[in-house]
């Protein structure tokens, strides 16, 4: 009993502060206050959250942990309350992975203009950015998060001249925050949402040639957290046949997406195997989904991510349904041509705690009042 408790001392304190604990901020500016905090929350749970290092995010770029007073002027943006940084932003996150796109928003809407702000800011992606492949790829939700990494480069190189433009970089910001909304989704029991310390439609069928959204670091990341999947599940004798078929399938099909992205940044011709590929896409996907019901195919996902007790408001994630996208490319031979796609629609606002929302609810809003889309899609997507 003795050796027990003593081996419990021994482990780690919490590094995202929960909601509970019964913590309060004693005194601004104190230092040692949410390292405190962490502490009374620590405790033997028989199935405790995990770490996500999103949560670990915001908690290190909100007030007390690390960011001070709100240094800024009128009107106040959305991070702010009682003049500091109690709430997050999806921006957050995918500033410190990498997006400068990410932080000139975060900059031009006023949720930087707090005391130290990038004093943290800078440490957190220095910590992030110094993790190895291995590190990145140590667990499903840190490889799901590399994944995104790769959508958020704003190098030039051999890239088509529609993805080296600020609208195409916006959209694929877009991208990202609506794929860790789903990723926040799907994991909301296993990860742990982080709190503020207290003061007291399917794609077109295509008839012409198709083309693929030449990113193939994206599709190489995104097999990899596949085939991670994959073994995972079978080592734990969780994959069925089918299950692990589709598997299989799926990672052929990213690994075939990757090739044919190759192909086209360095100008080659594609094959008549590469264009049935393409346009046989969607039919393709639809066999990997087989047997998932309607209800998880759908995009219209909401979760919870930040709650602040004092003002007593949840900062939320959506997906809303997705849009068409068009965009010019330019095929071998010079010839130009426009094409669609789908496209995800994304959503970030505050609401009140106590009327915690599900995905039906959810899309009763979007159907009914839905709340505005963040202002930086303009420049590439209709408002409506």
């Amino acid at each position: 009993h003795i050796e027990f408790k003593t081996q419990l001392t021994r482990q780690p304190i919490p590094e995202i502060y929960g909601g509970v604990g019964g913590c309060g901020l004693v005194g601004a500016g104190n230092k040692k206050h949410p390292h405190n905090c962490l502490k009374a929350s620590a405790g033997l749970r028989l199935m405790g959250q995990r770490f996500v290092f999103d949560g670990y995010v915001f908690q290190n770029l909100l007030n007390p942990a690390n960011v001070g007073a709100y240094n800024g002027s009128a009107p106040r943006p959305f991070t702010h309350d009682v003049n500091t940084r109690v709430f997050p932003r999806g921006l957050d996150l995918m500033s410190i992975l990498g997006s400068s796109e990410a932080t000139r928003i975060l900059k031009s809407s006023g949720d930087t203009n707090y005391l130290n702000y990038f004093d943290s800011h800078d440490k957190l992606a220095k910590q992030f950015n110094d993790l190895s492949v291995g590190e990145w790829n140590k667990n499903l939700y840190f490889s799901w998060m590399y994944a995104l990494k790769s959508c958020l480069k704003e190098d030039g190189g051999k890239y088509p001249a529609f993805m080296r433009t600020k609208a195409y970089q916006r959209k694929q910001l877009n991208t990202a925050l609506a794929s860790w909304s789903e990723l926040r989704h799907d994991t909301r029991l296993y990860a742990k949402q982080s709190y503020t310390l207290r003061e007291a439609s399917p794609p077109l069928r295509k008839t012409v040639s198709g083309y693929v959204e030449p990113n193939p670091e994206l599709y190489s990341r995104l097999f990899a957290l596949t085939k991670m999947t994959s073994e995972a599940l079978s080592a734990k004798k969780l994959l069925t046949k089918d299950c692990r078929k589709r598997l299989t399938d799926f990672e052929e099909m990213l690994l075939r997406l990757k090739a044919i992205s190759v192909k086209e940044l360095e100008g080659g011709k594609l094959s008549e195997g590469d264009a049935r590929f393409i346009n046989d896409f969607s039919e393709n996907a639809d066999l990997v989904l087989a047997g998932v019901d309607d209800k998880s195919r759908k995009t219209t996902l909401i979760a919870g991510v930040h709650t602040d007790s004092d003002s007593k408001q949840t900062v939320w994630e959506g997906v809303g349904y997705v849009d068409l996208m068009l965009t010019v490319f330019r095929l071998p031979g010079k010839k130009t041509q426009v094409g669609a796609g789908p496209v995800f629609t994304y959503y970030e606002f505050k609401h009140p705690m106590d009327d915690r929302l599900t995905d039906g609810v959810w899309r009763e809003m979007l159907g009914e009042d839905p709340p505005r889309k963040p202002a930086w899609t303009r420049l590439y997507a209709d408002e409506t």
